[in-house]
């Protein structure tokens, strides 16, 4: 799909895999499927973030999911410093 569309696909970081070898970091990374499924289409690192998220009662804090994503990911992204 093209860039710019208005909507964000994994199909877009699988296309952006493909036109850079610079690192790819997915943000607002809440789920381990979504984490996953960020790994498999190409991205290097994942950001665990509700992205503003403390302003919609629905979204839960980061760091509750922290945990889960980071065993989906399974050491198959690079880590933080």
């Amino acid at each position: 799909p093209p860039f710019g569309t208005g909507s964000v696909t994994w199909a877009n970081i699988e296309c952006l895999r493909k036109l850079t070898q610079l690192p790819i970091i997915c943000k607002g990374i809440l789920s381990p499927i979504d984490a996953e499924l960020a790994i498999k289409y190409g991205a290097n690192g994942i950001i665990v973030s509700n992205y503003g998220g403390r302003l919609i009662d629905a979204t839960p804090p980061a760091v509750e999911c922290l945990e889960d994503v980071v065993n989906a990911v399974d050491g198959r992204a690079e880590d933080a410093p």
